[in-house]
């Protein structure tokens, strides 16, 4: 995905690539494909998530403990972002804030589906979109 200089971008093309890129994002957690989470994430990616038992953690070792190599698939995934609202953050236009409901589905012998409000931030460095923070709540 080819990144504009952000005063080229209107607002709908820039939620249109954050939107694509936040869904690459969470489409490579569901399959455990750390090589495509590592590129999307900055190396000082920040969070709190239930996981993190209430802190906020950093850096991407903590994360790496989810992708297990050679993972196991036990049934067919999806993942989907309910009701997306993007904001521009910053005046040059280098760091958006994305909130959505983040709905889980999985179907093995029976569908299951999972939900989690999530906010995630991208910022524009050294040319190219970074996952740099998130937030992820249980219902």
């Amino acid at each position: 995905m080819a990144v504009l200089p952000t005063f080229a971008y209107s607002d709908q093309q820039l939620e249109k690539e954050i939107l694509q890129l936040n869904q690459r994002l969470l489409n490579s957690i569901v399959n455990g494909d750390w090589a495509v989470y590592k590129e999307l994430c900055a190396n000082d990616i920040t969070c709190f998530e239930p996981e993190t038992g209430g802190h906020q953690v950093e850096g991407m070792p903590f994360h790496k403990f989810f992708f297990p190599e050679n993972a196991l698939t036990d049934g067919d995934r999806e993942v989907t972002m309910a009701s997306p609202k993007i904001r521009i953050l910053s005046k040059d236009r280098t760091s958006v804030l994305i909130s959505y409901v983040r709905v889980n589905q999985r179907c093995k012998d029976n569908a299951q589906l999972s939900y989690f409000p999530e906010t995630r931030i991208w910022s524009l460095i050294d040319g190219k979109w970074k996952h740099v923070h998130f937030h992820k709540s249980k219902y």
